[in-house]
Formats: structure tokens, sequence, C-alpha cells
């Protein structure tokens, strides 16, 4: 009996094919040409690891840089200075100078030069902040000739560029300046005590006038009379009272009062007569009768004469009336011809 069988094909597991029509053969120029790329670019970044630099100036608020005057420059954290050679890659370049706002930038540095060109680094901004000690008060805040702000105090101003500034305060006709300079990113606070005080002034007796004189400053009329915002020195006092005119001298300090009295040192002379009613006169004019008080006397010299209305009288010369004293003339009915 025939019996016929089938062939058995031999079982082969899948994979690359090896032969030179295979899809191996054919990518192989494309991964050769990519590692050969992969290692020109290795060798080419090693090589030229460090030949990138990076250059640049700076600037401020578009002015160039005072002369002297440079930032602190650090690249990723270290100092670093203009056209110094980098690394390629992607560095921090950080700028820093006092009144000046912080400059950070992140830069890409490859082969060659880089140059950033002028760097514009802005100033910092302050805040000023100005109190007097006497309000209302005006406040008038200068840079220069510019008048940068004005208001009344308290009075603050921000985003001021650092610098010296004048600050002037006026109140009433007194005006005062005052220097201050301003940082950057700083808070300044300028408290002003003005130069100002009061004054008092007086006399005795007290219906007196009075004139008060220096400084620029004139003041005038009737005692007592009380004075604020007087400017700080040295015052004249004049005080009158019936022709008569006496000057004293008044300090005023800063915020205190300075007190003046004058004194009108009148002298009085007593006269008495026994018996009383003898007529007197004093330096010519008739006075009274005895007995009489002559009072509020300015210190000097009188003549007093007493007639008892006969023809009969006699006469007393240079009878002082001294500061503060008190005199008292005994007269005896007055003997003569008649």
């Amino acid at each position: 009996m025939n019996t016929s069988s089938t062939p058995v094909q031999p079982t082969t597991t899948a994979g690359p094919s090896l032969s030179p029509h295979g899809s191996f053969w054919r990518r192989k120029p494309f991964l050769i040409g990519l590692a050969a790329v992969v290692v020109v670019l290795g060798v080419l970044g090693f090589a030229l690891k460090d030949s990138g630099t990076l250059s640049f100036t700076f600037v401020i608020d578009g002015k160039p840089l005072p002369v002297g005057l440079a930032p602190k420059v650090e690249l990723d954290g270290r100092p670093y200075t203009s056209g110094v050679t980098v690394g390629m890659g992607k560095h921090r370049l950080t700028a820093d100078l006092p009144n000046v706002e912080p400059f950070a930038q992140d830069i890409w540095v490859f082969v060659g030069r880089k140059d950033l060109g002028a760097i514009s680094l802005i100033s910092s901004k302050g805040t000023l902040v100005v109190a007097v000690n006497l309000v209302p008060a005006g406040v008038t805040v200068r840079r220069g000739l510019e008048s940068v702000a004005t208001g009344m105090a308290p009075l603050t101003v921000e985003k001021l560029v650092p610098g010296t500034y004048d600050v002037e305060i006026k109140r009433g006709e007194y005006t005062e300046t005052h220097s201050v300079k301003v940082a950057g990113r700083e808070r300044t606070e300028k408290k002003i005590e003005l130069n100002l005080g009061s004054v008092e002034l007086a006399a005795h007796p007290a219906d007196a006038e009075f004139q008060l004189s220096g400084n620029g400053q004139l003041w005038q009329g009737k005692l007592p009379a009380r004075f604020e915002d007087v400017p700080v020195g040295d015052y004249r006092f004049t005080a009158r009272r019936k022709g008569w005119e006496l000057e004293a001298n008044v300090t005023v300090a800063r915020g205190t009062t300075a007190t003046q009295r004058i004194e009108f040192p009148y002298g009085s002379i007593e006269v008495t007569s026994v018996p009383p009613g003898v007529t007197i006169s004093s330096n010519g004019s008739e006075a009274g009768k005895t007995p009489l008080l002559l009072q509020e006397l300015k210190p000097g010299r009188y003549t007093l004469a007493a007639t008892d209305g006969g023809l009969a009288s006699k006469k007393w010369t240079s009878i002082q009336a001294a500061l503060m004293s008190f005199f008292v003339g005994w007269f005896s009915k007055a003997t003569g011809e008649r």
C-alpha cells in the first residue's frame, strides 16, 4: 500500500534580515551618518565649550555711568567681567548698584561673541516723608530749580530719584529751607523743628505803648502783648509812657516763650504843712494844696514852691524823686514879709 506524505517545512523565528537586500542594510547609511554627526558635535562642543564671549556696557536712566562707578556683575552667581570667555548655553546675568534697581536676565551664549550692547539700569526710587512741629505749614520739595512736590505738612512724596533735595517750609510769612538726602529703596523721614518761638511783653504801669524790632521784623501796639511764630534771634523792646521811653533786650529761642517786662521806676513826693492848705507848685506848675502826694514822677530834679496865699513863700529846689523811692517833704507855715 502506497502511503503519500507532505514535506514538513522548518519553523524559523522572524528577525532582521541579513540579506544585502534587507531593511537593516537599507538603514545602515543613515545610522552611520547620524552617529558621525553626534560624534562631530560632541567633539566640536568639547573643543569650543569655552569659546563663547559675552560683552556689554551699562547706562543709568539712559545716561553713561559716572566715572568710577561700576555695578557688581555676576554670571551664574559668580563675578564676571564683560568680554571674558564663557561656556556655551544658558546663563543668568545679574548686576547690582546702590540706588539702582537690581538687574537680572537669562542669556543664551553660543560660539563666538555675543554683544548685549548697552544694558539700561533704572535708578531706584525712594520715599520722603516731611513732618513739621508747627502746623499748618506748607511744604515744597525741590531738586535744583525744579519743584517736585507741594502740599501741607505732613507730606509724603513717593518715587523720588535718589539724590539731595531742598525742603522749603512756609508758615505765615516765615520761610525756612532744609536739605535732605533721599536714598533708593528707602523711606526717608525728615522731621523739622522750625526756628520759631513766642514772645510775651508787658510793662508796669501796664498802659504803655511798645515797639519790638530786629531780624527784619517789626511789631508795635499797646501792652500787654503776645506774639507767636517769632523767628529765633535777638530783638529790641521799647516801651513808651507819658513821654518816657525805656528799652530792653529780648532773646527768642526755638520752641520757647521769651518774656520781658519793663518797669517804669516812678518816684513819689509827699508834701505836708502845718497848718495844711499851703499851695504847692512843681517846676512852675501848680500841683495842689497840702497835704499833697505827687505820683508817677520820672526820676530827676524838681523845683517845688509853697505859698500860704499871702506874700510869703518859700522855694525848695533840686528835690530828687529816686528810683522806686518814696520821699517825704515836711513844710512849716511859710513866714516872711506880708
